[in-house]
């Protein structure tokens, strides 16, 4: 029973830590304004695209426009 006690003390303190670290991590700044920011993935056809300097060469292309 002592040990039950014990081992629910211990997991109460650390999801509290837990829970606390997590609350700081959302007010970290992260370096840059993350509003109006938008992200997206390309995949390029493998048929078109066979090999990977074909795929990097139309990458460059793309961010070069």
């Amino acid at each position: 029973m002592v040990g039950e006690v014990a081992l629910a003390c211990m997991l109460l303190v650390c999801s509290g830590l837990l829970i606390q670290a997590f609350r700081k991590v959302l007010h970290v700044d992260p370096g840059f304004r993350p509003d109006h920011l938008m992200t997206w993935q390309l995949d390029l056809p493998a048929v078109k695209y066979p090999k990977a300097e074909q795929q990097l060469a139309a990458y460059r292309e793309l961010v070069a426009v």
